[in-house]
């Protein structure tokens, strides 16, 4: 925020940049340049994944036990585990735990944020309608209302399909990651890199819509990592990578709160507005809208009107 959007959608990144390392480059004046630290082709990919199998290597392990029965959508091949961790601090390369599945948690913002705010650091994996698979790392917790970029510059974006590609930070700016739920009058939505309404990738609050864009991207100096700027959401996974040995007070705070009546009583709620409202005494109806009775003054003898007033 406060760069100049232009440089966004006008600098175009070479054909040949993606496949070898690049120095990141501390941009100024000028557009930011690629800084993609890696790429690997499917067959290249395979072949990196037996090498490492091959000598042992261990691999983060996995705890899904938020859920049952749960197969990830993109951890579940150890080649995408294995390429994420290279780029990850020794002490994210432990244990990854599943915070949320779109899948298994319903695909809705609200519970996206109910299981991922205070946590972190993390790494959200995002799969469009057109089969691409990309997201990113961030370090820093994901905040309850935080309507502004923020982030450490250890933050990457990556994709995993059609290719194997990590984009770390140009310094054109410090826009690493967002996420707003309550003010209107800016994006609502969860997203990392560029600027409002042009993220590197971007999530509205619908969970519907989606965006990659910049050509390249101010923040993280790539393409577009969706198979379109505007794609629609088909899967989203978010991990945490490393348990923090001492949690803020603001992460203290969240996972206290979640720990206490309102978990118990909305964990497992798919609606939890309406949950909410079927505490102070709302009926609903079978098509899920609230039926509120109320006095009505001009009725001269107590009759009730009702008031359908939609919930989720």
């Amino acid at each position: 925020m406060g760069n100049n959007g232009s440089s966004e959608g006008h600098h175009h990144q070479s054909s040949s940049s993606s496949h070898h390392t690049s120095t990141t480059t501390m941009a100024s004046s000028h557009a930011p340049t690629s800084s993609a630290l890696h790429h690997e082709s499917s067959s290249s990919s395979s072949s990196s994944h037996s090498d490492s199998s091959s000598s042992g290597a261990s691999l983060p392990r996995l705890d899904t036990s938020c859920v049952s029965s749960f197969t990830s959508q993109f951890l579940n091949d150890s080649a995408n585990v294995e390429f994420l961790s290279k780029y990850l601090p020794d002490d994210s390369k432990k244990k990854w735990t599943l915070l949320f599945s779109s899948i298994k948690h319903g695909q809705s913002y609200n519970r996206f944020l109910h299981h991922v705010t205070g946590y972190g650091p993390t790494i959200v994996i995002i799969r469009d309608d057109g089969g691409h698979v990309f997201g990113g790392y961030v370090s820093e917790t994901w905040r309850e209302a935080y309507p502004k970029f923020y982030g450490t510059s250890s933050s990457f974006v990556f994709q995993l399909k059609p290719d194997k590609i990590v984009h770390r930070p140009t310094g054109y700016n410090q826009n690493f990651q967002y996420i707003n739920q309550k003010t209107e009058t800016l994006f609502n939505g969860v997203g990392m890199g560029g600027q409002q309404d042009f993220f590197c990738w971007g999530i509205a609050a619908d969970f519907e819509h989606g965006q990659t864009k910049g050509s390249p991207n101010t923040t993280f100096g790539c393409q577009p990592l969706g198979h379109s700027t505007d794609w629609m959401v088909d899967c989203v996974e978010v991990w945490e990578v490393m348990e923090p040995s001492v949690l803020s007070d603001e992460q203290e705070t969240i996972r206290n709160r979640k720990g206490g009546v309102v978990k118990s009583v909305l964990h497992n709620e798919d609606n939890p507005d309406k949950a909410i409202t079927s505490m102070l005494g709302h009926e609903f109806s079978a098509h899920g809208v609230d039926i509120l009775e109320e006095d009505d003054a001009g009725s001269g003898g107590g009759k009730k009107k009702q008031s359908i007033i939609p919930v989720g």
